[in-house]
């Protein structure tokens, strides 16, 4: 069981590391600008940084700047989305026509609620192939003990 458990961390170290690596090679254009002066940027990293993977931290795993640095701004993007974004909506509501000796400021009941905002993507969409996809390293490193062992 140590074994199956020891395989998986070192499956999801290395899917880590690979997908840092990819989050690294992407084009220069599509990278956002990111201060690492920023002092909410640094304690955000900081507490990244320091979060429990198994009986270790993250820091162990030696992620690269630029990806821990995107990560961050995330993280800092989608808390300000959450609590201080305020979406208003931009159309008019309908009025209805009004009768000929009805006066025009009071409000009708008809009057038609404004449409609903657009669902809107969390920011971290791209999270959802993870689970899938460390299932399928498990599978692979689990198969791959049985037949050592086999042998």
């Amino acid at each position: 069981m140590l074994t199956h458990v020891r395989s998986l961390f070192v499956a999801l170290a290395a899917f880590v590391m690979v997908s840092s690596r990819a989050f690294a090679a992407l084009p220069a254009q599509s990278q956002p600008q990111i201060n690492p002066d920023d002092p909410m940027q640094v304690q955000v990293r900081s507490n990244l940084i320091k979060q429990p993977l198994g009986d270790q931290t993250l820091a162990v795993l030696d992620l690269p700047d630029q990806f821990l640095s995107r990560v961050a701004d995330r993280i800092i993007r989608e808390s300000f989305e959450q609590n201080f974004r305020i979406i208003v909506d931009t159309q008019p509501a309908i009025q209805p026509a009004s009768a000929p000796g009805a006066p025009a400021s009071l409000p009708s009941a008809a009057t038609a609620p404004a449409p609903a905002s657009p669902k809107k993507i969390s920011p971290l969409f791209w999270t959802l192939p993870i689970p899938p996809g460390l299932v399928i390293v498990l599978m692979i490193v689990i198969r791959r003990n049985r037949r050592k062992a086999s042998l």
